[in-house]
């Protein structure tokens, strides 16, 4: 992936964002924490926000890989 040429960067990237807003959105329905629910409202918004960026990408990449691992728990 990293060695990718742009376009698989970018399909990799916005594959793996989607996949994360969808665990958050699947969390915040089945939770009632209030305090949980903020921080993952928080951590979408951010993700909302992000774009690809082909300088920043294995940073981004790794973040949000981490992310989705960290949010399925």
């Amino acid at each position: 992936i990293l060695n990718g040429n742009d376009v698989d960067k970018k399909e990799t990237y916005t594959t793996l964002k989607n996949e994360c807003i969808d665990i958050i959105d699947n969390r915040l329905n089945e939770n009632s924490d209030l305090d949980l629910k903020d921080k993952l409202l928080k951590v979408k918004d951010k993700l909302l926000r992000m774009s690809f960026n082909k300088e920043t990408f294995p940073t981004d990449i790794n973040s949000i890989y981490n992310l989705k691992y960290s949010v399925t728990e």
